[in-house]
């Protein structure tokens, strides 16, 4: 939540307690993570801008994965179901595979390769319509009337929707780890949103720092006097020069290039 004056980094959402529904101001963040089996490592921060579209905040995050890291696929959230969304991947040259919305059409599609036996089939999103894409989909029964599916632009031969699933299942590591960057997150009642960025991005370096650290030592004992003196060494960066205005955080803190 964000009680500052109101910017394009600043939206609205509903907080319920109870009965009771509140109205309330918050920042939102975008993030893209290595991900593996039991592995988890935040590659990029960003604020979300309300002008910005999904599609351009992928793009954004995904231009921030270094040229020497191999990718197999982006595993993204069902709100990332999107033609456009899919489009821009696949114009960045990458595997993307993502949750399908059960709408009405895909019902019928569902109930057509429920009768047929089939489980793949290509769908045209936006059929006729200046967003028409046309993608791969795959759908598993669970039970009466229910089903869940993929979207995918991955090489299938010799895979089935187990790969999909399984493959997936991988992200659920982002899940836990925003949990766990709760455990590093930095208190503030600071308004100023450049600070808040900084505090919300430094929580994700904490974090990856941790991972690595028992990654390399499962035996590893870290006390949060460690994780104090690793912050120190990390804000050591970060002198108080004088600076432009645009370079300012805070009245005390300020970014060196």
């Amino acid at each position: 939540m964000y009680y500052g004056e109101k910017t394009d980094y600043v939206s609205s959402t509903v907080k319920t307690r109870g009965r009771k529904t509140n109205e309330v101001k918050v920042l939102s963040f975008a993030t893209i993570s290595i991900v593996a089996r039991r592995f988890k490592f935040t590659l990029a921060v960003f604020p979300i801008r309300n002008s910005e579209s999904k599609a351009q905040l992928v793009e954004k995050l995904l231009w921030s994965i270094p040229g020497e890291l191999r990718v197999h696929a982006i595993l993204m959230d069902k709100g990332f179901y999107l033609s456009e969304v899919m489009q821009t991947v696949d114009r960045l040259g990458y595997t993307y595979i993502i949750p399908c919305k059960q709408y009405q059409d895909l019902d019928h599609l569902y109930t057509f390769l429920e009768v047929s036996g089939e489980k793949h089939w290509r769908y045209t999103m936006h059929r006729g319509r200046p967003k028409e894409y046309t993608f791969d989909v795959y759908l598993d029964d669970q039970g009466i009337q229910r089903y869940i599916g993929f979207a995918t632009n991955m090489d299938m031969a010799n895979r089935d929707f187990d790969t999909l699933a399984t493959v997936y299942r991988s992200r659920w590591n982002i899940e836990n780890g925003y949990k766990e960057a709760k455990e590093f997150r930095i208190k503030t009642n600071s308004r100023n949103h450049g600070y808040r960025v900084l505090v919300f991005a430094i929580s994700h370096l904490m974090m990856n720092l941790y991972t690595l650290t028992k990654r390399a030592n499962k035996r590893a004992v870290i006390t949060l006097t460690d994780m104090k003196d690793a912050l120190e060494h990390i804000l050591e960066f970060l002198m108080p020069v004088v600076r432009p205005a645009p370079d300012r955080l805070s009245k005390h803190l300020v970014i060196v290039w």
